[in-house]
């Protein structure tokens, strides 16, 4: 590759340290863009439609919720994302921070493969006009807006009732995102080849609610029930959204878009899983 986008996070990379040790691995080989302004000498800073135009591949220094939030401004433009962890825990990023050098060499030479990740697709609409529109890459949730408030919501699949939730509120969730809030929730391990969506609800007040795993190509409703003053959200990936009101309809299905990860590493899936697993419960000790 020729051109080499960097997106670090300066709350986890602290000082863009990260940043600077990938730099110095990279220079001398290839071209190094930011569309941010790290100070780093011999980084080409560029503005975003610069960058969206220019880079081949895009190395995020960070957290998953780092490299959420750089797959949703890029995942139009079908630019590859190698994640760097700088946390503690991290199921999407691919290189851990003790072995940075090595593992960027290694993409280098050429060494990885790319895995294309299924999205999800999400519409909003309110007395027949859609007013919102959006794409989530862990899932999309729609809770009460309101602390310690309940909502009620039916939920169709293909416009077939399926269920009635009285609950904090319900995520649908890609296999990518069902190690993520789904799994806090109560949902299930999905491995990120299936292309099917988990349906959770989040602290249901019946027990008989429990998920549901759907076939990624039929659509999900979401119909917004209860009482008409009480508001709820729609929030993708935890971190943008839209206020909703009652009697609004989310439809959810598989998105167009899918996001392009390199992988370094030989592991799979279930041996990243015991992994990470292992660190999740290593953390509450």
């Amino acid at each position: 590759m020729k051109i080499i986008g960097i997106f670090s996070n300066a709350r986890k990379d602290i000082d863009h340290l990260g940043a600077k040790r990938v730099y110095e691995v990279l220079k001398n080989k290839c071209k190094v863009i930011c569309a941010q302004d790290l100070g780093i000498e011999g980084i080409v800073t560029v503005s975003k439609d610069e960058f969206i135009n220019q880079a081949e591949c895009i190395i995020v220094l960070g957290g998953d919720g780092t490299i959420l939030n750089v797959a949703r401004m890029f995942f139009r433009h079908n630019i590859p994302i190698l994640g760097i962890n700088m946390g503690n825990l991290g199921f999407l990023a691919e290189i851990d921070k003790t072995n940075l050098e090595q593992s960027v060499e290694k993409f280098l030479r050429g060494e990885y493969k790319k895995e294309k990740r299924n999205m999800i697709f999400a519409s909003v609409e309110r007395d027949g006009q859609i007013i919102g529109k959006c794409n989530a890459l862990n899932e999309i949730t729609v809770s009460c807006a309101k602390y310690k408030r309940m909502i009620e919501l039916d939920i169709f699949i293909d416009d077939i009732k399926v269920d009635s939730y009285w609950a904090d509120g319900v995520i649908c969730a890609t296999p990518t995102g069902s190690t993520a809030y789904s799994l806090s929730a109560g949902g299930p391990v999905v491995d990120p080849s299936l292309g099917v969506c988990i349906v959770t609800p989040i602290c249901p007040h019946t027990l008989s609610s429990r998920s549901i795993v759907m076939p990624m190509d039929k659509e999900l409703k979401i119909m917004i029930k209860g009482k008409p003053k009480r508001t709820s959200v729609l929030t993708m990936d935890g971190q943008d959204g839209y206020e909703l009101q009652y009697g609004d309809i989310v439809r959810i299905c598989e998105s167009y878009h899918k996001v392009t990860f390199i992988k370094l590493n030989e592991k799979g899936f279930y041996t990243v899983l015991k992994k990470k697993m292992g660190e999740r419960s290593k953390l509450h000790d």
